[in-house]
């Protein structure tokens, strides 16, 4: 189906500018704070996750694609989060959490595994 193109409606002259919507405001010094922390911790979960991947798995071929599947599905989601973003930390902080955030049951997963003293599968 396509759609009809939106129109172009000029401004009048001497019209006031239209008011920001509230909803669409930038991150403040603290939110940016709590999102780096939070962006900071997740990819730590990544970092372990991705090192001990290599530790449980049986094959190396095995270990290379679960990597490359965790990274290109955190890099997937990183976007789509740095996508709505309304500033670059914003943005960089979304990309960096939604990265992290594919990484956390993998992470769980294998600290259980490291726990139990489970050997490779």
């Amino acid at each position: 189906m396509i759609l009809p193109r939106a129109r172009f409606i000029p401004a009048r002259r001497g019209a006031r500018p239209a008011r920001a919507n509230p909803a669409r405001r930038l991150l403040l010094p603290g939110m940016i704070v709590v999102s780096f922390l939070i962006a900071a911790g997740l990819l730590a979960l990544a970092a372990y996750a991705q090192h001990r991947i290599g530790a449980h798995t049986a094959s190396r071929g095995a270990a290379q694609l679960t990597r490359a599947v965790l990274a290109l599905v955190g890099i997937a989601l990183g976007a789509l989060g740095a996508r709505y973003a309304q500033d670059t930390a914003g943005a960089v902080l979304a990309f960096v959490a939604g990265f992290g955030l594919v990484h956390f049951p993998a992470a769980v997963i294998l600290f259980v595994k490291r726990a139990r003293g489970t050997g490779k599968s």
